[in-house]
């Protein structure tokens, strides 16, 4: 026994050092045979050899999964991997593989078809089986897929398509496949109701319209589906779980889990101005109070203050009550009145004053739970004092209009997206009286058009980089050549073109875009790039009675964070403006409190 040992010995010491300089050798270069339909660049793409890499049992067969998964999603599926010839070098160092392999017939699905439990044929269902392409089982689960959601959307949730058999066809060439399914529809349900789950101060009646799902109704996974982005566009949720279906006894109800978030918020701001040689630096600064759920019922109240300069304040109030007449029709009042004088605007006047006072009747219904129609009627009186009237230029005059818009929005989280569209446009056209003489070179009546428009588009590029584009526009369009300071559209500051103060440009029309790049660090936090660009133009009357045309583009740009906190959203934006030193940009701190 020890003498047949020791004579097979040098044999297992030969075996065992040949084994070890072959999973030590490189691959010096890969050849295929076999190729026909595909190209051998392809299937070296597939296999993902390279030569210089090492040689090991390891790569070899996750080279031929590759190989055979890619045929197989060309329609392959008898594609093989015959053998493989492995030559070394001299010193078993380097490795060439020549690797043998046979394509096969294409796959194709002929045909599909699909009876009930009872036998009967369903032709109408078998159009979503896409037959005579090449089979993938994709394919056939994308045709279950379909085929079940037709069926749920007839009110049958608990259906099953069951496999009944497949038949192979071998021909010259190509092998072909028919597949056969029984459809179990189970039960037809139709809801007896909603029940909520989840709520403490919102109503369980508000949150049932909300979701649109009628008494009777047969039961639809596409309505169910609508109605947890409804409850989501609300606001007023954490998280709406998807809609479930429970029963009770005979009955069925759809089932809606919420989780509540905080309703009422306060949202203020703070920007800090740099002192000049002429004056010293100063703050401005505002603050939203919004209660979006008074008394569980989705009426929302609104409070906004401003003072944008030294020189000027804005109050606005609005109110909004929901299901107007049993429907999806919001109907809404505001009143936004402001004082604001012409310095820094304009070279006329220093010491002026001159209050807006703008109030509006508006009506919302809702299409869908993306798009929302609106229109209403505006009032607008502007109330100059008398260095205003006669020094700048402003007179007193009332507007009357009508209004009508719609938007779109498909953002994931209004707050912190990180996917989604926005989308909002506004008309107005009015009527306006200017209280001037006769023999004034203002007209006493001008027709007026406004148009507004904002859009934002949110990409995902990575999974928590997001690029951020924004668009905003506004244009008046008047029959009075120089329009007043006080009907004009203002841009600069936290909300439009950072890097500059509130409010700083006045315009007939501006536009600016926002351009930022964020890494998101939580639901509601961020870090952020931005580069903004802004453009005005206005036209107004010079200290000689001519009209002066004024139009510029500016850029700002910077970095920013919102940060989530126990006393709630904090956001400081560091924005510098053209020709701004790094020392002398412009701070905007905003913080958002719910409760």
């Amino acid at each position: 026994m020890l003498l047949r040992t020791l004579k097979i010995f040098p044999l297992i010491v030969f075996l065992t050092v040949l084994a070890i300089s072959a999973d030590s050798a490189v691959i010096k270069s890969v050849k295929y045979e076999g190729c026909e339909r595909f190209s051998r660049r392809e299937i070296a793409e597939w296999s993902e050899l390279k030569p210089g890499e090492m040689f090991s049992d390891v790569n070899i067969f996750e080279a031929f999964n590759r190989i055979l998964d890619n045929f197989a999603a060309q329609g392959h599926y008898f594609a093989s991997i015959d053998s493989i010839w492995e030559e070394y070098s001299a010193d078993s160092s380097e490795v060439i593989l020549t690797i043998f392999l046979t394509e096969g017939p294409r796959l194709q699905l002929i045909s599909v078809s699909i009876a009930d439990s009872s036998g009967e044929s369903l032709p109408e269902m078998e159009s979503f089986f896409h037959s005579r392409k090449l089979f993938h089982p994709s394919q056939l689960e994308a045709g279950i897929d379909e085929t079940l959601k037709a069926v749920e959307e007839n009110g049958y949730p608990f259906s099953m398509l069951k496999l009944k058999g497949m038949q192979l066809l071998r021909l010259p060439g190509r092998n072909q496949l028919n597949a056969a399914f029984i459809l179990e529809r189970g039960p037809q349900i139709r809801l007896n109701g909603v029940e909520i789950r989840g709520n403490e101060s919102t109503r369980s009646r508000f949150i049932v319209r909300e979701t649109r799902i009628k008494q009777k109704a047969l039961f639809s996974a596409e309505a169910f589906s609508r109605a947890q982005r409804y409850l989501q566009r609300t606001r007023l949720f954490d998280e709406v779980e998807p809609l479930g279906i429970i029963r009770r006894d005979d009955d069925f109800f759809a089932l809606v889990k919420v989780k509540e978030g905080r309703h009422n918020s306060i949202d203020g701001a703070v920007g800090y101005i740099p002192g000049t040689e002429n004056e010293k630096g100063y703050w401005t600064g505002l603050v939203d109070f919004a209660f979006n759920n008074l008394f569980g019922t989705g009426r929302k109240f609104k409070i906004h203050w401003e003072q944008p300069d030294r020189y000027s304040q804005d109050i606005a109030l609005s109110y909004r009550e929901p299901w107007v007449g049993g429907i999806p029709l919001d109907l809404s009042a505001s009143l936004d009145q402001s004082v604001r004088g012409s310095s820094g605007f304009t070279s006329l006047g220093g010491n002026d004053r001159f209050l807006t006072r703008n109030m509006s009747l508006n009506a919302y219904f809702s299409l869908n739970e993306n798009i929302e129609i609106d229109g209403g009627v505006t009032y607008s009186e502007v109330l100059p004092d008398s260095a205003a009237r006669y020094i700048v230029g402003i007179p007193h005059s009332l507007a009357w209009g009508f209004q009508g818009g719609f938007t779109i929005d498909t953002r994931d989280n209004h707050l912190n997206p990180k996917s989604g569209l926005f989308y909002r446009n506004s008309v107005q056209a009015s009527d306006k009286k200017n209280y001037v003489a006769a023999n004034s070179s203002i007209p006493q009546s001008v027709d007026e058009k406004r148009l507004e428009i904002d859009f934002e588009a949110v990409y995902p590029l990575t999974e928590w980089g997001v690029f951020d584009l924004r668009f905003c526009g506004r244009h008046l369009q008047s029959g009075q050549e120089a329009i007043p300071i006080s009907e004009m559209y203002l841009l600069g500051g936290g909300n439009s073109l950072r890097g500059y103060r509130e409010e700083q440009f006045p315009g007939n029309s501006i536009a600016w875009i926002n351009l930022e790049y964020r890494w998101i660090i939580g639901k509601y936090s961020r870090l952020f790039v931005f580069n903004d660009w802004g453009y005005y133009y206005r036209k107004s009357a010079g200290t000689a009675g001519e009209y002066i045309s004024v139009d510029n583009w500016n850029y700002g740009y910077g970095a920013g964070i919102r940060l989530e906190t126990g006393v709630g959203i904090i956001g400081i934006d560091y924005g510098l403006g053209k020709g701004d030193s790094p020392m002398n940009g412009k701070l905007h701190l905003r913080l958002r409190n719910e409760f």
